[in-house]
């Protein structure tokens, strides 16, 4: 039941908020850095991997307020070389996540084909394991005619 309430209340803040931005001038293109995701989980007393999980869940949010807003371009980055200095473990965990998500996109009616979102990864993905940097491929191929 509270679950039910929290959700429409947040769903009410949301479409609010959008509301009062969408008087303003909307951005063409807009670029966010993914980072804090460990700080927010620390301060949360929660593990590492759940603060990166919430700052993807939240970045598809993110995506589709910009739809929303018109916003032709996102920029997002996700990954420098510098988070591969950390654990084995961590590092493990993050391409479980970038697994996980990718899978849980593909069953939600394919996330970016149905908003014609199209995908470019840019780096060097020499860095990231073989079953991820498939996927990254995959999605480019699958998003190479969208034209948002």
């Amino acid at each position: 039941m509270w679950n039910s309430i929290y959700n429409k209340i947040s769903s009410f803040v949301t479409n609010s908020i959008i509301s009062i931005f969408s008087y303003g001038n909307i951005p063409k293109s807009v670029a966010f850095i993914m980072d804090g995701n460990r700080r927010y989980a620390q301060k949360n007393n929660f593990k590492k991997i759940q603060g990166h999980d919430d700052g993807a869940s939240k970045l598809l949010d993110v995506l589709k307020w910009s739809l929303y807003f018109g916003i032709k371009e996102i920029t997002v980055f996700a990954l420098s070389i510098d988070n591969f200095n950390r654990s084995s473990e961590e590092i493990k965990d993050l391409m479980e996540l970038v697994k996980e998500k990718y899978s849980k996109l593909q069953e939600k009616a394919d996330f970016f084909t149905k908003y014609g979102i199209k995908v470019c990864i840019f780096g060097n993905l020499n860095f990231v394991d073989k079953e991820v940097r498939e996927l990254f491929m995959k999605l480019e191929k699958e998003t190479e005619n969208n034209s948002k």
